[in-house]
């Protein structure tokens, strides 16, 4: 439960400074729904997308992953109301979340026992 949460949050944050520096116009309600629909997307469906493109993402270094949480940024901001982004804004906003999420990983792993 907490993993989502933070995920959850963590979008929101990336999507707040994205709206920040990018000049994107959003309100509470769609960020709020945005970020459900994002984090359902993160939890349930990137892990299969993960899976599928592994391959693919093997020979071009992880950079993949990047085009796919872009891909997911760009559907979910479909699904959300008076909400839209380019190619390039999806792009920047799913860097900005990874970025935002980034230190939750960093310290779940540096306090995980390695055996």
């Amino acid at each position: 439960m907490k993993f989502y949460s933070v995920r959850f949050l963590s979008i929101l944050l990336g999507l707040a400074i994205g709206a920040i520096l990018l000049n994107i116009n959003v309100t509470i309600p769609s960020g709020l729904w945005f970020a459900f629909l994002l984090t359902l997307m993160y939890v349930f469906i990137r892990p299969l997308m993960q899976v599928v493109i592994l391959v693919f993402n093997v020979f071009v270094f992880g950079l993949l992953s990047i085009v796919t949480d872009a891909l997911f940024v760009i559907w979910a901001a479909a699904w959300t109301p008076n909400l839209a982004f380019s190619y390039t804004q999806g792009l920047l906003l799913a860097l900005l979340m990874s970025i935002c999420f980034f230190p939750y990983v960093y310290f779940k792993a540096k306090n995980q026992l390695i055996i």
